[in-house]
């Protein structure tokens, strides 16, 4: 099993989780997301991860 990153704090410790579809969206498909268990972030890719959170300081930055 592959192990994902909290994007926020680093922990490994994360579930998997399954979103419903966004609003408007043309896909009716649910879609895994990733939800840390030790600060509670949740984010589906790195991507995603980026474009959500432009110009926020993480802790690396800090």
């Amino acid at each position: 099993m592959a192990t994902h990153e909290c994007p926020r704090c680093g922990s490994p410790k994360a579930t998997s989780v399954m979103l419903p579809p966004a609003k408007g969206s043309h896909d009716a498909r649910p879609h895994p997301a990733f939800r840390c268990m030790v600060c509670d972030t949740q984010w589906a890719d790195d991507e995603q991860w980026a474009r959500l959170h432009e110009g926020h300081p993480t802790e690396q930055d800090s």
